[in-house]
């Protein structure tokens, strides 16, 4: 793989700590959207973004050119293309050819931008729901009119309903879909037939589609992610990836990402695109960071995924044990779990606002996914087992009330969660 760090300063190493994925940190007072706009008593389960510490190598990367005595504009080295290219053919078995890459500072701003660049005014823009809620905004904010081909459910699972897909992609007044792969929050990682078919509707009725695959690398151990440029020509005509290292390695704020654009016509456009909206250039840690995590992250990432995989276990065994009633949908990806919670909530609230105020835990409200997410919430599980475990516990409080019965805890007694601030 390629070499990280086109500046390196040997004498700057720090010690690797040894990865320790139980060990809670401090993360109240660092400005963290996740923590820090959660009331003190309240644990923040939320915001996907880990709990987890970063691999060694990225800290020690961004150490190295931390050290440095300017922090001038950077270019972006041919390293970080590398790393991309070398991570999705050994992990992925996907080829991406060099020229296909567009740097952006993330996968959000790079959708913003493809909107404007590639669809005019009042243009639709398709989403299949209940899905990430930033891309009604993106859609919305752009002036574009977003559409939903809601999601179905089968044999407890959720599934692309293609006749409801038809039927939005065949509008005439349909520019763009935005696929969401692995799918934000229901945890479903498509298959080749499912994108494939995707690729072919977009392409019968002249849309382009954006495929968000930012969760990719998050999947269960025994679950293969399909890239969406991977399955068909179709999908290369009229397909752009977008990815980053952000999710994987929990490095959300470094601001580092990178459109994959096949098609030559489209890129010349979206290159603009991103260069007029001032995302094509990088902040001066985003290349290191995110090459060490690529080349050298492996093992930290196999780690981290076997932990989620026991939490999400965990989390599941739990509810079906203790909360029978709400229903937990199957996620192969992800370290999300999307959560249907059947009781009517006092006040007209939702049930992760009903959640956060009466049991002290924060989920994110399944109806910011569309309206087929209310009455659900969405639980982010990487975090310490001990957060887990006082999570879990203050989710069966919370239905306890909502059942009208008084709380109390069946499984045997254990010593609450004793954190700073969460208590």
């Amino acid at each position: 793989m390629a070499k990280y760090g086109h500046y390196r300063h040997e004498e700057a190493d720090i010690m690797p700590k040894p990865i320790d994925l139980d060990m809670i940190s401090e993360r109240r007072g660092t400005e963290s959207v996740k923590w820090d706009t959660t009331p003190d008593g309240t644990i923040p389960m939320w915001v996907a973004d880990m709990d987890f510490p970063v691999a060694d190598c990225i800290r020690e990367a961004i150490f190295r050119r931390a050290v440095s005595d300017i922090y001038g504009y950077p270019l972006i080295p041919e390293a970080l293309y590398g790393s991309y290219i070398s991570w999705w053919s050994e992990r992925h078995g996907m080829d991406i050819d060099r020229e296909w890459m567009e740097f952006s500072t993330g996968v959000v701003p790079a959708i913003n931008s493809i909107i404007r660049s590639m669809t005019g005014p009042s243009d639709k823009v398709l989403i299949q729901t209940p899905v990430y809620n930033v891309f009604f905004s993106s859609i919305r904010d752009s002036g574009r009119i977003p559409i939903e081909a809601p999601l179905t459910i089968k044999d407890g699972r959720y599934e692309m309903d293609f006749d409801s897909l038809e039927r939005g992609l065949s509008d005439p007044g349909t520019g763009l879909m935005i696929l969401c792969n692995p799918h934000n929050p229901v945890g479903r990682v498509w298959s080749a037939e499912d994108l494939a078919r995707v690729a072919e509707l977009c392409e019968r009725y002249g849309v382009i589609c954006i495929s968000d695959e930012i969760h990719c690398d998050l999947t269960e151990p025994d679950v293969q992610y399909v890239p969406f440029l991977s399955v068909s020509d179709a999908a290369r005509r009229i397909g752009i990836m977008c990815v980053s290292p952000s999710k994987t390695f929990n490095i959300a704020g470094i601001r580092s990402s990178m459109a994959v654009i096949p098609d030559r016509g489209m890129r010349e456009r979206i290159r603009k695109g991103f260069s007029n909206d001032g995302i094509s250039k990088p902040n001066t840690f985003a290349a290191d960071a995110t090459i060490a995590a690529f080349d050298q992250g492996g093992e930290w990432l196999d780690q981290v995924l076997d932990y989620i995989s026991y939490n999400r276990e965990e989390a599941t065994s739990f509810i079906h044990e203790m909360l029978p009633e709400l229903t937990l949908y199957g996620s192969e990806a992800t370290y999300l779990l999307w959560i249907g919670i059947p009781y009517p909530i006092p006040d007209g609230k939702g049930p992760a606002e009903f959640l956060a105020k009466e049991a002290g835990v924060r989920f994110s409200e399944g109806s910011s996914f569309g309206e087929c997410g209310k009455g659900f919430v969405r639980m982010n599980i990487a975090c310490p087992r001990s957060i887990l475990e006082e999570g879990l516990t203050r989710l069966y409080k919370g239905v306890c009330l909502l059942r009208g019965h008084r709380y109390r805890y069946p499984r045997q007694e254990k010593n609450s969660l004793s954190l700073e601030g969460m208590s």
